[in-house]
């Protein structure tokens, strides 16, 4: 039976881990979202389920469900039980897709049938194209979670979207123009078990639009694949980030190449359709 019958991927939030796990991919495979339930059918969604029902389901998972206490959502997180609930899916999915091998072992004690399927980007399409860079300009794109880890690059002239700082906050349909006539983005991270099971998709944003990226020498971004193409440090500052324009330049070719070679989504897409395929086959 095709995909397109039998599986309904749902969008419940509108969230960025619903866009690059759910939104992005499900297009890239032609199959459309938040179709009309039938019977036999079964979801796929990120985290929570959209309304509560019985029944299959896949489950995917870009985050572990624990909050650290740095975290500005946690106690209205905990207080709702949102990852309780998200353990309850975890159980009762058919299998659970995980962006890396950290957050894999997070769930194989409640479900065996963990999957990662790595983050990955329709390079070159749409917003996820080249810009000409400046490599006097550095750019920090995320969310307000990330309040305590921008802490770490307070001493630099930053240009920062996402909300923190009072930064523009863009939609998702274009986003990434956050990055548009930047040079290097920054990626501070502190390493904590939360942080460490996150992906590594500010490496491909970066290599996406031709940028530079300097990261925390911490997982998921220290990692032995990315290791190559990145630039670590243990402590932003401007000594740190005195570089020439030619060593920027090449990083950021070298890593532009490399996101295309390893993390495209049309070959990540075909790891995602055979996992669906053999999940789906199944009565």
């Amino acid at each position: 039976m095709a995909l397109d019958t039998i599986l309904i991927p749902t969008v419940n939030e509108g969230t960025s881990c619903e866009y690059h796990r759910v939104v992005l991919p499900f297009e890239g495979l032609g199959i459309g979202l938040n179709k009309r339930d039938h019977s036999g059918a079964i979801y796929f969604f990120n985290r929570l389920a959209p309304i509560p029902f019985n029944r299959r389901f896949i489950l995917d998972l870009d985050d572990y469900w624990e909050l650290p206490p740095t975290n500005p959502f946690k106690k209205m997180w905990d207080d709702r039980g949102t990852g309780r609930a998200i353990v309850r899916n975890i159980r009762a999915a058919q299998a659970v897709f995980v962006t890396n091998t950290q957050l894999a072992d997070k769930v194989l004690p409640y479900n065996r049938k963990v999957h990662v399927v790595p983050n990955a980007l329709p390079f070159d399409e749409g917003q996820f194209r080249r810009t000409v860079p400046d490599f006097n300009k550095y750019v920090y794109a995320g969310g307000i979670s990330h309040k305590t880890d921008v802490e770490m690059i307070e001493e630099l002239d930053v240009n920062y979207f996402g909300g923190l700082n009072g930064s523009q906050s863009l939609p998702l349909s274009r986003y990434m123009e956050a990055y548009n006539g930047q040079g290097v983005s920054l990626v501070p991270l502190q390493d904590n078990d939360f942080n460490r099971c996150k992906s590594n998709l500010k490496v491909l944003e970066a290599g996406a639009k031709g940028l530079a990226c300097v990261s925390s020498r911490v997982l998921p971004y220290y990692n032995e694949l990315d290791a190559p193409y990145m630039i670590y440090t243990d402590d932003f500052n401007w000594e740190m980030m005195v570089r020439s324009e030619r060593e920027f330049a090449d990083q950021a070719d070298a890593l532009s190449q490399h996101v295309r070679r390893h993390y495209h989504l049309k070959e990540v897409n075909k790891l995602r359709k055979e996992l669906l395929e053999h999940y789906c086959g199944k009565g």
